[in-house]
């Protein structure tokens, strides 16, 4: 018998942790998901705030 990487989700029942260790990369995916991209729109909402706020106090 052969190891393979993705196996069926066969839980008798849904779990939301028992969905997160399905994989290698399902962990990563929900955590990038839900912390990094989040992340980098808040970056640029904060830059272009602060550079609106820079070029109103030049006037």
């Amino acid at each position: 018998m052969y190891h393979v990487m993705f196996q069926p989700f066969t839980d008798v029942d849904w779990s939301f942790f028992g969905w997160l260790n399905e994989g290698p990369l399902t962990l990563s995916f929900f955590l990038h998901g839900l912390i990094v991209l989040p992340m980098f729109f808040i970056y640029f909402q904060e830059k272009k705030r602060l550079k609106n706020e820079q070029e109103n106090d030049g006037e």
